[in-house]
């Protein structure tokens, strides 16, 4: 069964930047436990981040919920 988490940013008013995302996750799962796939285009608001984390391999997908948005984390391995 894939698994998937969700993280949740309250401290911008506009679409995250690829940067801002990446931080979040950072801050969120601990530098030393995340690993950015760079080869993946990053075009608009169609944003592939890709990242390893000890347990499997993640895309982000970023939704706007109310006046938030939330990064959902789905595992793709």
């Amino acid at each position: 069964m894939k698994k998937g988490f969700y993280i949740e940013i309250y401290n911008i008013d506009t679409y995250p930047t690829e940067s801002q995302i990446r931080e979040t996750i950072i801050n969120d799962q601990g530098i030393n436990n995340v690993e950015f796939i760079d080869n993946v285009s990053f075009l608009g608001k169609n944003k592939s981040i890709i990242f390893k984390l000890k347990d499997g391999t993640y895309e982000v997908e970023v939704r706007k919920i109310r006046f938030w948005y939330v990064l959902y984390c789905r595992e793709i391995n």
